[in-house]
């Protein structure tokens, strides 16, 4: 018999504030996330449960942990891999010397998605294990939703995976990496059989329907139903909309086909078929779990990062987009500098004077901790603080759904539409739904009614450091938010003489205001990123490229035009944690030649550098 180990919940006790100076625990990182332990809470050795009566701890666990809950988690989670990349948040200091730059690699911050993989996976697993011995068909398929959804988070962020050895919880190395158009098709397969799973749960729930009902009530966290039939159709929507982010994510993948139940299906079969089945609509909140006072997670473990240590500060291209789209929520989440600065001038900025955001790429010191630089830049204030942890928004599938309209893919409705409802949804969900008018109207920076003060805002400042300044950005990228082309509006023409009707241009917006509308969920928006180039990022500080792995190059631009010259090598993954002598060499085994067979740009094997098979060199326009 296997002990019994598991947990129901787990209870926040919050008290604020915070006393700055906590970093240094977070290198204290509790766990193994190089074996994923078969001791997972069983009660057989055939790793099944023994009661249905545990299900429930098992998937509340497993929900608290897809997005982890827990601060120290979320760091290694998300913090350390897509917040920089993608230009959300940044890191002030060094971590003791760890981190010399937010483009460097330092392996055990690479630890999370790994992690997190392998405890979901003992709270999934057993559940799967046990459906047709304890019939919990639509239990099994909850467990199978979470299950795919952190695979793909892993994937997206390394590559090649040890998929099926995650699902036999093997805890003998060597572990195999499947190839990471191997790992899509068998996540498209269980998504579509859970939905399936789950439909005819609703068709016929069966003699035990009103037991099962209980237990489908206590188990769910994370849709804000109360009622056993809108539980259901909520989980239903969210494993279809995380095949509909698969779909769209390959849109760029040649000839790429799923076989579903003897069927072959292209990307774009997938994702009608996908929004036909029902994905996430206007209204319906999101799948997420609830932060604030009295809650299971209490505040947002990205705001306790933020605003409890001093781990991360605003980044300068979500600062930037915010201001250049004139955006209300820079406002409503964040906050001004929160102390009086001296710069290297010897200039002073008074306490809550301006937003002060890092750019990527800056050379990190430990002394940014305690000493009064970048340690006072923008962080959150508390609107932020119950933000819930969203595992898939709303928003996202709206924009989704634009940008497949865009494409020619049948959606229910228009690219305009969508796109305009992406944007009503995120201003809704914040009580900033009177801004919408005005913020559609908004006609760029280039326009002839901008105030020299806003263009001046719209120019990156460090204010610290003028050597990170960059003077010539402020002609570099113009945004106006209508989908269409208002009347007198900036017309970019510093994006090299591109129609603003074009549909590149269209999907530029539709990625760009689906970016900003993901804040903070960076493993979603990288991927973005990474499969179209947009949005269009502020460059990483000069030099920063010499503190990477030694795969990255630096992009190259024409500032007077907007031109990019070179692309370079920007950041595509993040290699596997191979700390372990054990993990290095399965790595060396089958995830490297995974790696540089799928690939289309250089083939730097389990480096930063080395794109992921869907991340094309090779895409060319949407045109």
């Amino acid at each position: 018999m296997m002990k019994q180990k598991f947990i129901y919940g787990i209870i926040f006790s919050v008290s604020f504030p915070f006393l700055v100076g906590c970093y240094d625990t977070v290198l204290e990182y509790e766990g193994n996330s190089t074996t994923i332990n078969s001791d997972d809470g069983t009660s057989s050795s055939e790793g099944e449960l023994s009661d249905v009566s545990l299900v429930p701890g098992f998937l509340r666990t497993a929900q608290m942990r897809v997005i982890d809950t827990r601060e120290h988690k979320y760091q290694y989670q998300c913090s350390f891999i897509g917040d920089d990349p993608v230009g959300y948040m940044s890191a002030p200091h060094s971590f003791d010397n760890r981190l010399k730059s937010s483009l460097a690699f330092y392996g055990d911050f690479a630890g999370g998605p790994q992690a997190n993989m392998e405890w979901v996976a003992q709270q999934t697993v057993p559940v799967m294990r046990s459906v047709e011995k304890l019939n919990i068909a639509p239990l099994g398929a909850f467990a199978s939703i979470l299950f795919s959804d952190e695979a793909l988070q892993f994937t997206n962020t390394h590559g090649p995976m040890p998929l099926n050895d995650f699902k036999n919880l093997k805890d003998v190395h060597p572990l195999t990496y499947e190839k990471q158009s191997d790992v899509y098709t068998q996540l498209f397969i269980d998504l579509i059989k859970a939905d399936s799973v789950l439909e005819a749960y609703q068709n016929n729930p069966g003699d035990n329907a009103a037991l099962m009902n209980n237990y489908i009530v206590e188990t769910d966290m994370i849709t804000q139903k109360s009622d056993a039939a809108s539980i259901v159709t909520m989980w239903r929507k969210y494993a279809n909309s995380l095949i509909l982010r698969m779909a769209m994510t390959l849109c760029n993948v040649p000839d790429y086909t799923c076989n579903i139940n003897g069927v072959s299906k292209t990307v774009q079969q997938l994702a009608e078929e996908a929004v036909q089945r029902g994905v996430l609509e206007s209204g319906d909140g999101g799948i997420r779990l609830l932060c604030g006072s009295g809650t299971d997670v209490g505040y947002h473990p990205l705001y306790k990062i933020a605003n409890g240590w001093v781990d991360a500060r605003l980044n300068a291209s979500y600062h930037n987009y915010l201001v250049r789209t004139n955006h209300p929520i820079l406002e409503f989440w964040f906050a001004k500098n929160e102390g009086r600065i001296v710069n290297m001038k010897n200039e002073v900025l008074d306490k809550e004077q301006r937003f002060l955001s890092i750019r990527s790429g800056l050379p990190l010191s430990t002394a940014g901790v305690s000493s009064q630089t970048y340690q006072y830049y923008s962080k959150f204030n508390l609107n932020f603080a119950g933000e819930p942890l969203y595992l898939f928004k709303t928003e996202e599938v709206l924009f989704l759904r634009a940008e497949g309209a865009l494409r020619g893919w049948s959606m229910g409705g228009t690219d305009e539409y969508f796109y305009n409802e992406g944007i009503k949804e995120f201003l809704r969900l914040h009580s900033l739904e009177t801004k919408y008018d005005e913020y559609m109207a908004w006609k760029g920076i280039g326009d002839s009614g901008v105030t020299e003060e806003k263009k001046q805002e719209a120019i990156y400042v460090d204010w610290y450091d003028e050597d990170n300044n960059l003077p010539l950005w402020g002609g570099y990228y113009k945004l106006n938010n209508s989908y269409g082309l208002p009347t007198n509006a900036d017309t970019n023409t510093d994006l090299s003489g591109i129609d603003m009707d074009s549909k590149e241009v269209k999907l530029q917006k539709i990625i760009t205001q689906k970016w900003i509308a993901l804040f903070p969920m960076s493993l979603v928006a990288w991927t973005d990123y990474r499969r179209t180039g947009y949005p269009v990022l502020i460059p990483a500080c000069p030099f920063a490229y010499s503190y990477s792995d030694g795969s990255l190059t630096e992009p190259r631009f024409n500032w007077n035009t907007g031109e990019i010259i070179s692309e370079g090598v920007t950041m595509r993954r993040i290699p596997y944690n191979t700390s372990l002598s054990e993990i290095q060499d399965e790595v060396n085994l089958t995830a490297v030649g995974a790696l540089n067979e799928e690939t289309t740009g250089e083939p730097f094997g389990d480096k930063q550098g080395t794109r992921l098979w869907w991340d094309r060199a090779d895409r060319g326009t949407i045109e």
